[in-house]
């Protein structure tokens, strides 16, 4: 079974950089497994700050290529 994951985009304006790399990070620990597969998602609106913008890309390359 693969996981469609839409990460939860509503906090990305109010969260520190660091609460997007736990939030991903737990993600793919809690949901991720070779035999299924996780596809994550993060919509950003313009009210969500670059850094942050940023700590998601990173995050999402970081624990998405340790997976594979």
């Amino acid at each position: 079974m693969c996981v469609d994951l839409d990460l939860d985009r509503q906090k990305f304006p109010f969260w520190k950089p660091q609460d997007i790399e736990t939030h991903v990070r737990d993600a793919v620990r809690i949901l991720g497994s070779p035999e299924g597969g996780l596809w994550l998602k993060a919509e950003v609106a313009e009210d969500v700050p670059l850094e942050n913008v940023e700590a998601i890309c990173s995050a999402l390359e970081r624990h998405c290529l340790s997976t594979g």
